[in-house]
């Protein structure tokens, strides 16, 4: 996961396995945050993908593709536990020097 929002997430992809995703696809998921909780069986919609070469060492450039996913179904405790890291995240950018 590269960024959040209150209603969805940037993901970050390397390699071919994710290449037949296409906007508007409906996807269920799992995530388990750094904090060791997991968010289980919620779901997602592709709002929009981006695809980039990024260069390889030694087997050549490699696909990365960041994915917009608007999340559309989520139990109440998984909300709780979402809204918890956004939380976090900004109080720990709000002690950050600038």
């Amino acid at each position: 996961v590269m960024n959040f929002t209150l209603g969805g997430l940037g993901v970050k992809a390397m390699g071919s396995q994710l290449a037949d995703m296409r906007v508007g696809s409906q996807l269920q998921l799992d995530l388990i945050t750094t904090r060791g909780d997991t968010i289980s069986n919620f779901s997602a919609e592709v709002r929009n993908i981006s695809v980039h070469e990024a260069p390889g060492e030694k087997e050549g450039p490699s696909t990365l593709r960041f994915i917009g996913l608007k999340i559309v179904e989520m139990s109440a405790e998984g909300k709780k536990t979402f809204r918890e890291l956004i939380r976090d995240y900004c109080l720990v950018m709000q002690s950050r020097p600038r």
